[in-house]
């Protein structure tokens, strides 16, 4: 490899790997169609955080079924009550990922429309960040629902 990714669709050599640098390719310097991307970009976030915190919301009921009334020993308790709280971990960085801020208020921000840009992408991996640490705890809460259900079984 020499250091460049080639573009098949326009036959363009770009440096590295500077995502900035491929949306102009892939938007042919468009910078309406750059905004329109990385919207759609932050959209598929959104969609994403709602789901999970429909999961999240099933969990945190079918938790409260399962321990009202039932006789669960104090292991258990523990390790759903830690679940819950993971599953609450979780709701909370899909909180952040939901909450609204348009884009077109991040780029009014700057002088410079590339500036913009930039924030912008920031903004994204900030949300994406959040949404994989949202998707760690909401899995690091199934494992711990699995495994009292496990310890339910055998007790």
């Amino acid at each position: 490899m020499d250091g460049f990714i080639y573009c098949d669709a326009c036959g363009v050599k770009v440096a590295g790997k500077d995502e900035e640098a491929i949306l102009d390719v892939l938007m042919k310097n468009d910078r309406r169609e750059k905004f329109k991307f990385l919207e759609h970009q932050l959209g598929v976030l959104d969609r994403k955080a709602t789901a999970i915190v429909s999961l999240d919301g099933i969990l945190l009921a079918l938790t409260a079924s399962l321990t009202n009334g039932s006789a669960i020993d104090l292991g258990e308790r523990l390790i759903l009550s830690t679940s819950s709280i993971l599953v609450l971990f979780s709701a909370a960085m899909c909180a952040y990922i939901l909450w609204t801020k348009w884009a077109t208020t991040i780029m009014a921000k700057f002088d410079n429309i590339q500036q913009g840009f930039d924030e912008l992408m920031v903004f994204r991996d900030n949300k994406t960040s959040f949404l994989k640490c949202s998707l760690t705890f909401l899995l690091m809460a199934l494992i711990g629902y699995a495994f009292s259900v496990w310890l339910f079984l055998l007790i």
